[in-house]
């Protein structure tokens, strides 16, 4: 019995080594980067990750990043060792394994919806006050001023912003 754990253990190793890792802390963004080889279609590419944690698991679809890169975006909502299975109609990463890790934080996590009239953060499970203003074409606006205009909404208390972007993708 041993010798069959070692050999699952040594025959497990290199497929952990070949995957993308990352170690970030809890609530902030992990980006796996999947990049395609040679006659790989980018327009019929599925690729999925299942992310476990001890008391947690998450199922991520990968987005289209540039003509032949896919990523895995994930952010660890516990601290500690994360690990990932991908699931793909590409046969190279199909059941491939992986793992991310994350480290405590003094982020209260995201908001979500606490009841039908308030938010809440869910790490901390405390309220969330929303108010939000607005800024109109928000592509158009100098750094220096947004800058200012960020900084100005904040010490009014506003927490979040709405922005718009031109219509037609006209983004310059």
């Amino acid at each position: 019995m041993g010798g069959f754990r070692w050999l699952a253990l040594v025959l497990v190793i290199p497929a952990w080594a070949q995957m993308p890792t990352c170690s970030v802390p809890t609530w902030s963004a992990c980006d796996l980067a999947f990049d395609l080889e040679a006659g790989e279609n980018p327009a019929t590419v599925q690729l999925h990750g299942e992310f476990r944690s001890a008391k947690r698991t998450l199922l991520l679809q990968a987005f289209r990043d540039g003509d032949r890169r896919f990523v895995l975006r994930f952010a660890p909502t516990e601290p500690g060792e994360w690990a990932y299975r991908l699931t793909s109609n590409i046969k190279r990463l199909d059941g491939q394994l992986g793992k991310a890790t994350a480290t405590a934080s003094d982020s209260p996590g995201f908001v979500r919806v606490a009841n039908v009239h308030h938010f809440a953060y869910e790490g901390t499970g405390k309220q969330h006050l929303w108010m939000a203003t607005a800024i109109e074409d928000f592509v158009k606006i100098p750094r220096a001023d947004f800058d200012r205009v960020l900084e100005q909404r904040s010490a009014e208390k506003f927490t979040h912003l709405r922005v718009t972007i031109p219509a037609g993708g006209d983004l310059v």
